[in-house]
């Protein structure tokens, strides 16, 4: 049975000829009511603190958990992106190799032709001083024969060399 401190005020006891007194039964019961009346507020506030605290607490485990849905949700986002970096990374250095790839091969292709035209200038240069030195050795040989022939004219000789003479008319007409 639940006992209030109204019960205890209100209470009434029999009178016997051997019983307590009952101004200290009263005192008594009065005290114990008042202290209850305090047991009793002090027990409501703390119930009230504890309900306080457990919605507080339920508050706190629900940020917790958004918290730790959170930062696992960031965690993911974040090794969505160094995948990302990664895979954007490979990209780029294999697309940087192929184009080394490519200027290496047109720098040898480069390298080759210029290799090729520069044998074909070395060729072109010996057949170039060839023709020269065959033109100059014909300009000598020439040069030696006009000279020949202008001494033999000075000396009154008659040329051996008649290209230089005027064609003949008889012959001509033949």
């Amino acid at each position: 049975m639940k006992i209030s401190a109204l019960d205890l005020r209100q209470a009434q006891f029999r009178l016997s000829w051997r019983g307590y007194n009952p101004m200290e039964v009263q005192q008594i019961l009065q005290m114990a009511a008042a202290e209850l009346e305090t047991l009793v507020r002090e027990n409501e506030a703390l119930r009230n603190e504890l309900q306080d605290a457990v919605g507080k607490l339920s508050e706190k485990r629900e940020q917790e958990g958004l918290l730790r849905d959170t930062l696992m949700e960031a965690q993911k986002a974040r090794q969505g992106l160094e995948e990302a970096a990664r895979r954007e990374a490979e990209v780029v250095i294999a697309d940087a190799e192929m184009k080394a790839r490519e200027l290496i091969l047109d720098a040898h292709r480069s390298l080759n032709d210029m290799t090729r035209q520069l044998a074909d200038i070395r060729k072109e240069k010996i057949w170039l001083r060839n023709e020269v030195r065959s033109g100059v050795k014909t300009l000598i040989d020439w040069l030696d024969t006009d000279e020949e022939i202008e001494k033999e004219e000075e000396d009154g000789q008659e040329s051996r060399l008649h290209f230089f003479a005027p064609p003949d008319p008889e012959q001509a007409r033949g």
